[in-house]
């Protein structure tokens, strides 16, 4: 760790170095292929093509408007050279995937100086696989509550160590029992040998059949899986694209440490407010409350692989002492849906409309959205046709093999 780590401040700018050395204040989560830049720090996976996670230190003077930074100013993306060929991710990879180029650490977080927002557009150090309606909607609307969470003079928080990056989480079947049936029966009733015995004599005797007594047995199917050892089974199931073979996450997390200012009578355990949010990388239609993606810190670290701010939750034995303020029930986690999730849940209910008639309903609303650039309502349409056609398809299978029967 400490020679990875060494190696990377080696080989950053002063600036790089300098803001690589706040955000690890309470340590990284993991020190593999770290990269160091002037507003971020990375570790890049060099068998998914993505980033491990990506770190941020934001407080107010980031997030304050310079009319001189603008995205528009911003180059496009662009591949990291500093990262070998074969685990590099490409351009290419990304082009009619189906997925957007999702930043980890958002543009929108460094309005104070144009390098800063420059560097976000890195792919290997900074960008996922992201579908496009969760991008632009609820994983957004969680982006946007960490800056108002900064921004705002309603609350005392003064800065936020982010750390963001992608989950490739298992599936697991009959776990809630939400199918669960019950099939009764009935068997011969088991009984000893002496009672067999006695009972068969005195049948005999009476010139008769041995009574058979039964019982009834309840066979229960789709139980919920209450097993703790090797019969509890999962699956990692995930997609890749391009040449370069890289993952599209399952789903995607953000931890948020904020720091509080301090006061005489603020104790340590209070200084510190924590919350972790992990989002499913799929598509999104309904609204949700941003307090619906909460995951338990301790849980996400299992799915992940990693440990986050190690110096400050963990003692040297690696075990959980302190307990810190849990941010979403002493702070609002909210954040209202605006014109931009709005239109981009439209475009989550195109993918995930069940019928013909659930589509063209949902089509009306995306006519009457203004949107920014034509490209878009293009991006609409073109999703639009291709969901229609899946589903007359499916219709038409289903027509097909009625008619067997007819």
């Amino acid at each position: 760790n400490e020679q990875s780590l060494s190696h990377a401040l080696a080989n950053s700018t002063p600036v790089a170095k300098n803001k690589a050395l706040q955000i690890g204040r309470f340590g990284f989560p993991s020190y593999h292929n770290l990269r160091f830049y002037d507003s971020f720090c990375a570790s890049i996976d060099y068998r998914t093509k993505c980033p491990s996670w990506t770190g941020e230190l934001i407080n107010n003077e980031d997030l304050t408007e310079n009319p001189e930074v603008d995205r528009k100013n911003c180059p496009s993306f662009s591949e990291c050279k500093d990262v070998p060929l074969k685990f590099r991710s490409l351009l290419q990879d990304y082009k009619r995937s189906g997925y957007s180029r999702g930043h980890l650490a958002p543009a929108g977080d460094y309005n104070a100086c144009q390098k800063d927002k420059d560097l976000t557009f890195q792919l290997s150090g900074n960008v996922v696989p992201q579908e496009m309606s969760m991008n632009g909607c609820d994983w957004l609307r969680v982006e946007r509550f960490v800056k108002q969470l900064i921004k705002s003079t309603d609350n005392d928080i003064e800065q936020c160590w982010i750390f963001t990056g992608p989950v490739y989480k298992p599936t697991f079947w009959n776990q809630d029992g939400k199918r669960m049936y019950s099939v009764p029966k009935y068997v011969r009733r088991k009984s000893t040998e002496n009672t067999d015995t006695g009972n068969a004599s005195d049948a005999a005797m009476n010139g008769g059949e041995p009574e058979l007594e039964l019982e009834e047995v309840v066979t229960v199917y789709n139980a919920p899986n209450t097993a703790t050892d090797g019969r509890l089974k999962g699956l990692v199931k995930y997609t890749t694209i391009g040449q370069s073979m890289v993952n599209v996450p399952t789903h995607l997390y953000k931890v948020v440490l904020a720091q509080r200012k301090e006061t005489p009578e603020l104790a340590d355990s209070d200084k510190y407010q924590l919350a972790a949010f992990m989002v499913e990388n799929e598509a999104i239609s309904e609204y949700r409350s941003l307090t619906d993606y909460l995951i338990d810190i301790d849980d996400l670290e299992r799915f992940v692989g990693l440990q986050f701010f190690p110096r400050l939750r963990y003692n040297a034995a690696a075990e959980n002492i302190i307990r810190y303020g849990e941010l979403c029930k002493n702070y609002k986690c909210e954040y209202d849906d605006d014109e931009r999730s709005t239109s981009n849940r439209l475009l989550g209910a195109i993918k995930t409309a069940r019928s013909l008639t659930e589509l063209q309903n949902i089509w009306g609303p995306v006519e009457q959205t203004e949107f920014d650039a034509d490209w878009v309502k293009g991006m609409y349409r073109r999703e639009y046709r291709y969901k229609e056609r899946k589903l007359i398809k499916s219709m038409q299978k289903r027509l097909n093999f009625m008619r067997r029967f007819q």
